[in-house]
């Protein structure tokens, strides 16, 4: 990724990139034969999953931000 780019950038295009494999993953599956289309739906949902644990880490707060004190 970028320099320039902050944590949380370089994690939504990531999230971006993954999204699209599975919907390329999707539509590939329509198109290979029968016994490979199972690998190809379980990679999508992989990739989907992998997609919903970078989201989470974006909404995780980071441990190097500062923390309201609770009294």
């Amino acid at each position: 990724m970028s320099e320039g780019m902050s944590v949380e950038q370089e994690i939504a295009v990531l999230k971006d990139l993954t999204e699209a494999v599975a919907k390329r993953l999707d539509a590939l599956s329509g198109r290979v034969d029968t016994p490979r289309r199972q690998a190809v739906r379980l990679a999508r949902a992989e990739a989907l999953s992998l997609a919903d644990a970078l989201e989470d880490l974006v909404r995780v707060p980071s441990s190097r931000q500062p923390r309201a004190k609770v009294a």
